[in-house]
């Protein structure tokens, strides 16, 4: 996928049908992911121009007062990026037209690319092991990943924290197994996945376990799809608890 500059909107020269030709340009290479069956890039990176796009136009509807800290960073930089360029009215309203239009266009590729992603995720079954014992809280554990046609499975740490920035993460680390494939039962490898980290005894991992009903390898969409299921169900369950 050919990507687009966050800016590609606001920078000059402002004009409707050129702008539209630069977005029809980008989404031909979205078109061919799709294609290919490469929907988790492009359907990303379509819902975050979303955003971008609605931000800035709430924004400036708003009559350019300032903006929340709780935007992403991203959000900042965009309107950082349209507060140096002193646009005159004519070419504020011949951005809102940009805007809409170009929404306009990205909500059918949003749609189209939401009903290919739920299919995905129809592939996917995920359950957690009866836990050891009845501690709650956990924040951390053995996420495992079984291909269902052929049996193989990618078993990785996962542990909730705090990134750099300050912002709350989950992530996940592989385990390499001596038999990366399922053959007595989900403690099995769960026990061989503890043992191989020498995890101490007082910590009591969750046990998650996501079977995926398509051949799939490392790199696969549904794999990736996978993962930001359970990651966004762990944030799910972490904000609650607060």
């Amino acid at each position: 996928m050919k990507d687009i500059k966050p800016t590609w909107f606001i920078e000059y020269p402002i004009d409707q049908e050129y702008k539209q030709y630069i977005l029809l340009d980008f989404l031909s290479t979205v078109n061919k992911d799709i294609e290919d069956e490469d929907i988790y890039y492009p359907i990303k990176r379509i819902f975050s121009m979303i955003k971008e796009l609605t931000s800035v136009k709430v924004w400036i509807e708003n009559e350019f007062k300032e903006v929340s800290e709780e935007l992403p960073s991203n959000i900042h930089d965009l309107i950082t990026y349209f507060r140096g360029c002193d646009f005159s009215d004519d070419e504020v309203e011949e951005i809102l037209s940009i805007i809409d239009n170009s929404l306009n266009i990205l909500y059918k590729y949003a749609d189209m690319g939401m009903s290919l992603w739920k299919n995905l995720e129809n592939r996917i079954r995920a359950f957690s092991l009866e836990r050891f014992t009845t501690k709650e809280n956990r924040d951390c554990g053995i996420l495992i990943f079984r291909n269902m046609s052929t049996d193989n499975v990618f078993v990785y740490w996962w542990q909730c924290g705090r990134t750099n920035k300050g912002s709350d993460a989950t992530m996940l680390k592989k385990i390499p197994l001596r038999n990366p494939y399922f053959s007595m039962s989900y403690e099995f490898i769960a026990h061989e996945a503890i043992e191989s980290l020498e995890i101490k005894k007082d910590v009591d991992p969750d046990i998650n376990i996501m079977e995926i009903y398509e051949d799939f390898n490392e790199d696969s969409v549904i794999l990736k799809i996978a993962k930001e299921l359970f990651i966004r169900e762990v944030s799910k369950e972490q904000k609650e608890k607060r």
